[in-house]
């Protein structure tokens, strides 16, 4: 039965994802299949996730170069067509998040990562755009500032460790490295601009140790609608936290941190 079961998801899994991206003959089928490698569905990660949201959030199509692509947009629940504002009018500029580099990689790395090389496969090698993909590394966090003082270690020798280590499993995975890696430490002058943007357009306020939160209430109901969860926040806490589900932007540094 177990076996059974197997075959069945990955015969849906193999449909569904097809259906997304609109094959239209069994030669497009197999040639995808063939660019994403024979390994994809063994690893384990399963890219399709069900959405069974019943938002009516409107969308206004972007100028730019329509692609003929169609892609799920998360806020309409529905296919909208893929544009591009390249100046090129084929390539596509991707941002994606990378890991914050205070431990080894997990599955859930494995699983978000896969899947976003699956649909850059898609798009890059079997649509033929080219991609710029930046990812962030988060080489900064109060994790990386506890384990350095736990290990008695530099933080640049722990965030160089541990982000050596997630692109060996990346690779392991036969996941691509992105375009350009970009890392917090690296950007510290642009961040804090950023934030004095954010303060300055009355969505971010400071607290009094100094720390600068997100004001998501002030925000009002924009925030989130690409998703559905609780906008409870009761991870991250502060002395001035105005509302449970604000984020901070900036913690201020406390007595113990050395950096």
């Amino acid at each position: 039965m177990a076996s059974i079961n197997k075959y069945r998801y990955r015969y849906h899994y193999r449909v569904e994802l097809c259906h997304r991206v609109s094959l239209s003959s069994s030669s497009q089928h197999n040639n995808f299949w063939r660019i994403l490698g024979p390994n994809r569905f063994q690893s384990g990660i399963h890219l399709i996730r069900r959405y069974h949201s019943t938002n009516n959030h409107s969308w206004k199509q972007p100028n730019g170069i329509n692609t003929s692509v169609n892609v799920l947009n998360s806020l309409t629940n529905t296919k909208v067509p893929l544009i591009t504002q390249s100046p090129d009018k084929r390539g596509l500029t991707w941002y994606s998040c990378g890991p914050t580099v205070y431990d080894h990689s997990h599955l859930g790395h494995a699983r978000t990562y896969v899947s976003l090389d699956i649909v850059q496969r898609i798009i890059s090698q079997y649509f033929g755009f080219p991609i710029t993909h930046v990812m962030g590394i988060t080489d900064i966090d109060d994790k990386i500032i506890n384990k350095s003082n736990e290990s008695k270690q530099q933080v640049s020798q722990i965030t160089r460790e541990y982000e050596e280590s997630f692109f060996s499993d990346m690779k392991a995975l036969n996941v691509r490295s992105p375009t350009v890696i970009t890392r917090v430490t690296e950007h510290i002058p642009e961040i804090i601009a950023f934030i004095q943007e954010i303060i300055k357009n009355g969505y971010g306020y400071a607290s009094e140790d100094g720390s600068v939160w997100f004001d998501v209430i002030r925000y009002g109901e924009k925030y989130g609608r690409l998703q559905n969860f609780s906008k409870a926040n009761d991870e991250e806490s502060g002395p001035g936290k105005r509302n449970s589900c604000d984020f901070s932007l900036w913690k201020a540094r406390k007595n113990n941190e050395k950096l």
